[in-house]
């Protein structure tokens, strides 16, 4: 009886172990090859010479970053050195990607496509997951149209020009950081300057004097801080988009989607306490502005 259960639970236990493997083969590799073969019949479809198993076009990034460039640069290079392509079909993981190439693959999609595309309901992908509720997210009611419509009077070109002071004053500041004889990575001293504008103009000029400290939990240790607001931000945003591809998104992405194991449920924790710390801010600012 008890040699039997034994069998019974890894007779099944193999099933599934099997199913799983065979799963992710298919999807992983064969679907995406299966892909590129049906692409690379068209002379005017681009695809990769070069195929990656589960990482597929990943690795051009990956390859950019350890080159030392930005980690899109090859795709300036496919749009100035491919000629007489209308489509570039790429793959990551099980993704199978086919961007529009030509101002003529342009037309003819706009001309094919339905009169109306409405957004995705579910935000669960990169930063998606970061910004719930979001015009990006919403679906196109009467609602939605009248949130773009306030967002874009403020930051359209007549509007604009009213934010030129709180511009100098931010690059004012960090310049006045700067101190002689010591080195600044430009890159990261823009973004922070760039980062400090944008909130200021969505959330009051005294955002990053009022606000609170954030928790921030590391999603490698576990440990627990204390950030500012623009140093949360950024090390949100880098952990969001670090688990993009990650092993159990690629072999479990339902895992991902559903923010239900370490490091996914870290983020969303994070994510979380972004929200809650804003929230309480705007609730008690007397920022007319």
């Amino acid at each position: 009886m008890a040699f039997t259960l034994v069998w019974d639970i890894g007779k099944y236990a193999l099933i599934g172990v099997l199913a799983f493997v065979g799963y992710n083969v298919y999807s992983l590799i064969l679907l995406p090859l299966m892909a590129r073969g049906r692409f690379a019949k068209f002379r005017n479809v681009h695809v990769s010479p070069k195929f990656t198993p589960v990482l597929g076009d990943a690795d051009k990034y990956i390859e950019d970053m350890n080159n030392g460039k930005a980690t899109h640069y090859h795709q300036i290079e496919y749009a100035l050195n491919l000629k007489g392509v209308d489509l570039r079909v790429s793959t990551m993981g099980r993704l199978i990607i086919v961007n529009l190439f030509s101002a003529k693959a342009i037309k003819e999609f706009q001309e094919k496509c339905p009169g109306f595309i409405d957004r995705r309901s579910i935000a669960n992908t990169s930063f998606g997951k970061m910004f719930p509720g979001s015009a990006l997210h919403l679906r196109s009611t009467e609602h939605w149209q009248k949130r773009r419509e306030m967002l874009m009077k403020e930051i359209g070109i007549n509007q604009a020009s009213r934010f030129i002071p709180c511009i100098l004053d931010a690059i004012g500041s960090k310049v006045k950081q700067w101190k002689v004889g010591k080195s600044y990575d430009l890159l990261d001293e823009i973004a922070d300057a760039t980062f400090t504008i944008i909130s200021v103009i969505l959330f009051g000029k005294n955002v990053h004097e009022e606000i609170g400290d954030m928790e921030y939990v590391n999603i490698k240790t576990g440990e627990i801080e204390k950030l500012k607001f623009n140093k949360f931000f950024t090390q949100l945003s880098g952990d969001v988009m670090s688990v993009r591809f990650n092993f159990k998104t690629v072999f479990l992405p339902f895992l991902y989607d559903y923010d239900l194991t370490s490091p996914f449920n870290t983020n969303k924790r994070n994510i979380l306490e972004m929200w809650r710390v804003l929230r309480d801010y705007l609730n008690k600012s007397s920022d007319v502005d």
